[in-house]
């Protein structure tokens, strides 16, 4: 059968054409039920900041949390964007991996006089990097180890491990990043009070957060530490803090409150009472318990104490020991050797970690971090540009509608256009609406909580799935993260914008939780337990969001063409880790072409002539 490519084009033409008006047609019926939610909740969801700022007394009162916040009469905010870049290239035998980050720092300044305002100073002489150069003969990157820890490590991978070896690249990248940031908020000179990360935090939390996912890690010496199966559980139950109640005392993962209750009593013993008085749910208890003494076997019972076999708070401070010296000699000292750990299941046999592995570490980085900046009163902000999430319209205001005793969700329940789709079209919409603005924070459990039906009526709760053949309720853990999306710059004229973007920024305890009307799930059909998620209006945002959105605004400078609307030094982090990556290639390359001049045939070759030789 002949090729008819005129017809097949014109196909093609008429296809998109069509898909195109369809398209058209579904944002003109949601425009209309976006005028109609607006009246109803969005305006109630959204803050216009120039509004706000209009008032002298609102602007007073911003720039005096600033000050209470950041523990300083003189204000000046010394901040530090970082973003990372990542590369690998495969050569003959060996995987020739970088990863790195580029560090982008400044400060904003309050003038002394006349009406007080922050102007914006930079400081490239700070900018920072930290790289990683590894090459890897991938045959030593596909061992692995089995789920029952006694069968030695599959030389053959299943497609899921071969995705895993396909990003270690991003992994070691991931590692540069949190590696970065820690390393500037344990600085002793001029340390950072705000920090930008391109990233998405609270799902870079809940990523690294699967205990299975990390098992092969257990009984292996990494930077000279061994890793028992209470280290793994105890890392993973952080990020502590009592005051905010993280982690929370609920059905979902009880025995991680456990393990803070020991944490915070700087003690490996616990009586059943104190428990019970402090967590206040005797069920909730016991199945902590049982998880901790039973199942995973990490404690013993002694009449009414439970003794952890290992001390929390000296297992927390040696994972804290081992991110740094792995990530010192992995980025400093720039050592190859530092991806090489030893497998004592298997008789301390040399082995690289596998890219799980490193997610894993990169964990730790990543709460030690945030713990970092609520001890030292850190901004910490994660900007993305990009994501289909829906996670605003569906799920925390499908919520927000079961709440003011409506019997469905409405339009939020049925959807299918991201976030980012609506707010932009509601922004060209409505035309009180004003840059910047952004939607009231939520708390980034309504990640996993949403409003659910059953039956004939509708329930708000968690994501179910199947453990032990029982379903049972599932979330992310609630009061550590506020999610809003925000967008910087609109032309009340032409209504030119630029794309809104979603930002996450760490929760504080007596700001974020003093803050908010929390919102109980359990009330509306949830089996969590006495779940409490953080939640505001527009009459009454969080104070912290504001200070976020006022230096936010401050560093949108729309210097770049390419990157209007977004804060100028995340986007020279960018440009500036693009460009080392870039540079990166071309030394990979030319490693490649020097690998290909010396195979390793030809060292077989000569290694045969010397055995022989010996022989």
């Amino acid at each position: 059968m002949p090729v008819n490519l005129s017809k097949i084009y014109g196909t093609f033409h008429k296809n998109l054409r069509e898909a195109h008006e369809a398209y058209k047609s579904r944002l003109k019926r949601i425009g209309g039920e976006l005028l109609r939610e607006w009246e109803s909740c969005l305006k109630n969801n959204i803050i216009i900041f120039p509004h706000l700022m209009k008032s002298a007394g609102t602007r007073r009162e911003i720039y005096e949390n600033m000050e209470l916040f950041f523990r300083t009469s003189e204000l000046q905010v010394p901040f530090a964007a970082i973003d990372g870049s990542c590369h690998k290239e495969l050569g003959d035998r060996f995987l020739l991996i970088y990863g790195g980050a580029f560090c982008a720092r400044g400060f904003l300044e309050l003038e002394p006089k006349g009406e007080r305002k922050l102007v914006y100073r930079r400081t490239p002489e700070q900018d920072v990097s930290y790289v990683a150069f590894i090459p890897v003969p991938p045959e030593d990157m596909e061992q692995g180890v089995t789920e029952d820890q006694i069968t030695p490590p599959r030389t053959s991978l299943s497609d899921s491990e071969m995705l895993e070896l396909g990003v270690i690249h991003t992994r070691i990248m991931q590692l540069a990043e949190v590696y970065a940031a820690l390393d500037l908020a344990d600085s002793h000179l001029d340390p950072p009070k705000l920090i930008l990360m391109d990233n998405s935090l609270s799902s870079w939390l809940a990523n690294t957060s699967f205990v299975n996912r990390y098992m092969s890690i257990i009984n292996t010496k990494v930077a000279g530490k061994v890793i028992t199966k209470a280290d793994l559980y105890y890392t993973l139950a952080h990020p502590f803090n009592e005051k905010l109640g993280v982690p929370p005392a609920i059905d979902w993962l009880p025995h991680n409150r456990i393990i803070a209750e020991a944490y915070w009593k700087n003690s490996d013993t616990l009586e059943y009472s104190e428990l019970l008085e402090s967590m206040g749910n005797r069920s909730i208890v016991d199945k902590g318990i049982t998880v901790l003494a039973d199942k995973i076997r990490i404690a013993t019972r002694e009449g009414s104490k439970i003794i952890l076999k290992k001390d929390p708070r000296s297992s927390w401070e040696e994972m804290e020991e081992l991110f740094k010296r792995f990530c010192r000699k992995l980025f400093k000292e720039r050592d190859w050797r530092g991806l090489i750990c030893e497998d004592l299941k298997y008789g301390g046999s040399r082995r690289y970690l596998t890219s799980r592995e490193l997610q894993f570490i990169s964990g730790i980085g990543l709460r030690l971090l945030i713990e970092r900046c609520w001890e030292k009163h850190i901004l910490l902000i994660g900007v993305v540009k990009d994501s289909s999430s829906r996670y605003f319209y569906r799920n925390y205001l499908g919520s927000m509608h079961i709440d003011r005793g409506e019997s469905s969700p409405g339009v939020h329940a049925n959807t299918q256009l991201s976030d980012r789709t609506i707010l932009e079209f509601l922004s060209q919409l409505i035309d009180e609406i004003e840059a910047p603005w952004s939607t009231i924070e939520f708390d980034s459990a309504f990640m996993t909580i949403l409003p659910q039906p059953d039956n004939s009526s509708w329930k708000v709760r968690g994501y179910l799935m199947r453990r032990e053949g029982k379903l049972i309720e599932y979330t992310m853990r609630p009061r550590l993260f506020l999610r809003s999306i925000a967008q910087f710059m609109l032309n009340s004229q032409t209504r030119l914008a630029s794309h809104a973007l979603f930002v996450d920024r760490l929760a504080y305890p007596g700001w974020d939780d003093r803050d908010s009307n929390d919102f109980n799930p359990s009330e509306y059909g949830s089996e969590l337990g006495p779940i409490r998620l953080l939640r505001y209006s527009s009459d009454k945002p969080p104070r912290l969001q504001l200070i976020s959105m006022l230096l936010l605004n401050m560093l949108v400078r729309n210097l770049y063409p390419e990157a209007p609307g977004y804060p100028e030094p995340l986007h020279r982090a960018d440009l500036g880790a693009k460009a080392f990556r870039d540079r990166v290639k071309k030394i990979l390359t030319s490693a490649w072409r020097m690998e290909k001049s010396n195979p390793l045939v030809k060292t077989f070759r000569i290694l045969r002539q010397s055995i022989i030789r010996r022989s």
